[in-house]
């Protein structure tokens, strides 16, 4: 009886070397970034480790093809996305740089990165759940809403917020938060219109689900099919409009609930609050972001700059250029500040740049395009989110024109 010759494998590099890039690869997925900037990041590491690397990026998984001479290894990695944890990407690049730098072995590395991953949230959670509400409250006071909207749109965001906490203890429950978020905001908004009197409701919802609207995930879709990672970019923008198609049929189910078991009202439009309130609205904004992007609480005040620069700047860039060229002039405004912070404080660009954009992202203007189809009517809703993709896109230009003003240092 012969024995059957053994599969040949192929030999693999250093394992320390290997299981670090796979580590911090799976980590800065898990938190949100983009394809181009994992890979580049990494790209970098591994040359200075000695490797060649090919390292291919989508929303969902990692694949590295790392050659030290005639050796070669390809290892996969599930990612599972995440939240975006500020304070923990800062602690990745700073690991990356260690290791980079020989200061630190890859095989600290690894248990250095893992210590990151289960690291519990520095913030308790009665605050999030607070700063879900006030960022709600801003958001309606930036779409013009007055007290009665501001109030509901406030009650929507803390209601969110629990939501959200009971679904990181269950994986089944996770997966129907943008349906039940959209359900619960519907029936809290239009059931507080007979006690409340004449408001509009249609207003609080949006501003009630900001935090869920994926426009910050749309535009960083746009920017990497722009950086050419077709696929990466394509599942991130699919997956997005699939977020914003749940959110929107949860509205629409809790619409018609509310319809038919409470008493019906007529939506109304609202006075605005007076210009001075949005300058404060930007800081408590900010404020809240430092929570709900677990951030280090000494970046606030880079967030607050940011988020002031992004609003006054596309005003201003919209009054001399139009809307659409003054979003991407206020993008580059929050890109040059980004990338000026990241050399002068050797941190991630992205302490500057999430707030920053999240002023200036699409996706209230998304949502509204999905209720206008959803009330039939069809053009309106192809015009806005034609307009989405516009705004989307400007944001992208502007990012890379700021690129090449004030290039970055570094890839993260």
């Amino acid at each position: 009886m012969t024995s059957q010759p053994r599969p040949q494998t192929e030999p693999r590099v250093r394992d320390d070397r290997v299981e670090f890039l796979m580590v911090i690869a799976r980590a800065l997925g898990t938190y949100g970034t983009s394809a181009h900037r994992l890979e580049d990041a990494l790209t970098l590491c591994a040359h200075r480790l000695g490797l060649e690397a090919s390292i291919f990026s989508t929303p969902t998984s990692v694949f590295l093809s790392l050659e030290d001479g005639d050796h070669r290894s390809t290892v996969l990695s599930r990612i599972i996305p995440g939240d975006v944890q500020l304070a923990k990407l800062v602690t990745l690049d700073e690991l990356i740089e260690r290791v980079s730098a020989g200061v630190l072995s890859p095989r600290d590395g690894v248990a250095e990165t893992k210590a990151v991953l289960s690291e519990p949230s520095p913030y308790p959670t009665w605050l999030e759940v607070l700063c879900f509400g006030v960022v709600s409250g801003n958001a309606c006071v930036f779409l013009g809403g007055g007290p009665r909207e501001i109030t509901i749109a406030s009650i929507i965001g803390w209601t969110i917020g629990v939501l959200i906490q009971l679904a990181g203890k269950n994986r089944e429950f996770a997966r129907l938060i943008e349906f039940g978020s959209g359900v619960l905001a519907a029936i809290i908004a239009y059931g507080a219109g007979p006690m409340l009197g004449p408001y509009n409701a249609p207003l609080s919802v949006i501003a009630g689900l900001i935090i869920l609207l994926p426009g910050f995930t749309l535009t960083v879709s746009m920017s990497e099919l722009a950086t050419r990672n077709i696929v990466s970019g394509s599942a991130r923008l699919i997956g997005s409009l699939m977020v914003l198609l749940i959110i929107g049929f949860g509205v629409a189910v809790g619409t018609q609930t509310a319809a038919r078991v409470l008493p019906s009202f007529q939506p109304v439009e609202t006075t605005a609050l007076p210009g001075w309130m949005m300058p404060l609205c930007a800081i408590i904004g900010a404020s809240c972001f430092v929570v709900l992007f677990r951030a280090r609480r000494r970046d606030i005040w880079m967030m607050i700059v940011a988020t002031t620069l992004a609003l006054y700047s596309a005003r201003l860039g919209a009054l001399m250029l139009g809307d659409q060229i003054g979003i991407a002039v206020a993008a580059a405004c929050v890109g040059v500040v980004s990338n000026l912070y990241a050399r002068i404080s050797d941190r991630p660009a992205a302490i500057v740049t999430l707030p920053g954009l999240l002023i200036l992202v699409p996706g209230s203007v998304g949502f509204r395009s999905l209720a206008a189809f959803l009330d039939h009517d069809t053009l309106g809703g192809v015009q806005t989110a034609i307009s989405v993709f516009i705004i989307a896109v400007s944001i992208v230009v502007g990012l890379l024109l700021a690129n090449i003003i004030v290039q970055p240092r570094k890839a993260l």
